[in-house]
């Protein structure tokens, strides 16, 4: 998984950790898809999002990454944060 994203990660007892917005499914399909994002014998990032992403797994990694992103925001408004900062590739 993506290093910036640990500190998004809030477990609870009832449930494995998850990703704020998102479900313990997403949470994980998000973590596989992002792994693939790193997947390049080079090295650097295997997608570029110059562009809009073109192959489905781009497509559906952003889709979470975006609803995770919303979720964040909302919780830190809940805890009184004024702007969310959230980590971009």
């Amino acid at each position: 998984m993506n290093e910036s994203f640990q500190d998004d990660i809030k477990p609870s007892a009832s449930q494995p950790s998850t990703l704020i917005g998102l479900t313990v499914e997403e949470t994980s399909e998000f973590e596989r898809l992002d792994q693939l994002s790193l997947d390049n014998p080079s090295g650097d990032g295997a997608w570029s999002f110059d562009d809009e992403p073109t192959t489905p797994e781009e497509k559906r990694w952003l889709e979470l990454y975006r609803k995770h992103e919303t979720g964040w925001s909302a919780w830190l408004a809940a805890e009184g944060e004024s702007k969310a900062t959230i980590p971009l590739r």
